[in-house]
């Protein structure tokens, strides 16, 4: 924390009082709520407080990474990407796999640590994480950090509203997300319905978009939202899916759970049509 922090060697950083509090709230509310089991949404809350949590418990590892690049200690280095990188990989999966590729897949030699802490840097809203939070390691300027002077998405800088353009670009985060949910978890469960139920919770309550506070709502909510009528595209397919005014909800829910026209369909199928519906219908209705 001293590297990062105005305090005295031995001290506790604000950044681990924040998560020991996050980790009291959930004991907390495990314990009023007798194992989320008063009520149906009890666990909601609990999602919440882990889904700040999960963040902040990334800060301490992203400040062991930028200074043992700072230092070019290149075991720890690599033992720090591997352990907080993954979390940025459905931010950005370009910049993800580049970092992977320099700082994990390949010994660390030489590499540019502002180019570095740029790429890393970049994907911070995608968390819901800031210069603030994160802070600058003292005493090197490679990994010196100011939200103000942030004005780039993808590699693009742009001059307009910045939390506009952020809020904006989380509904394809939150979108990436369910995928990965899902494609992960074909492999990794036998049973493949535990993916899709744990990505259809991200669906109907978010997983980037509602932790970090955006504007716009969870996916499902989008999907469902009043607001689509003055898409001028909206009326053809409202007629289309036979005046179904949530047609790709409705579609969603059943690729979700396997219901429907999905009874029969594969998991690789009902991963597949989640992805499309997402991106070309559920988005296009949603920022016109």
């Amino acid at each position: 924390g001293e590297q990062f922090e105005n305090i005295s060697a031995g001290s506790q950083s604000a950044v681990n009082s924040r998560i020991i509090d996050l980790f009291n709230q959930a004991k907390n509310h495990i314990a009023i709520t007798n194992g989320c089991s008063t009520s149906q949404d009890a666990h909601l809350e609990l999602r919440s407080i882990v889904g700040n949590l999960i963040p902040m418990m990334a800060v301490p590892l992203l400040r062991c990474l930028y200074y043992y690049l700072s230092i070019g200690d290149a075991e720890r280095v690599k033992l720090y990407a591997i352990s907080v990188l993954p979390v940025f990989s459905h931010c950005s999966p370009s910049s993800y796999l580049e970092l992977k590729n320099d700082l994990i897949d390949h010994d660390f030699n030489e590499v540019d640590k502002e180019y570095i802490f740029f790429k890393i840097r970049s994907m911070y809203d995608c968390l819901g994480l800031s210069c603030d939070v994160v802070g600058s390691l003292l005493g090197d300027d490679f990994a010196f950090c100011d939200d103000s002077s942030m004005k780039a998405l993808a590699g693009y800088f742009f001059r307009t509203d910045r939390s506009g353009v952020i809020e904006a670009s989380r509904i394809d985060v939150d979108t990436r997300a369910i995928d990965i949910f899902i494609n992960n978890g074909m492999y990794l469960f036998q049973d493949s319905e535990v993916a899709f139920a744990a990505s259809f919770e991200c669906y109907k309550y978010g997983h980037n978009i509602a932790v970090t506070g955006s504007n716009h709502g969870p996916l499902q909510s989008l999907a469902t939202s009043s607001d689509r009528d003055v898409v001028p595209a909206f009326s053809a397919f409202r007629r289309y899916f036979k005046d179904d005014d949530d047609y790709a909800d409705s579609i969603l829910v059943d690729a979700f759970i396997g219901n429907g026209v999905f009874e029969n369909a594969n998991a690789d199928e009902r991963r597949r049509a989640i992805a499309f519906i997402l991106r070309y219908m559920v988005t296009h209705m949603s920022i016109q």
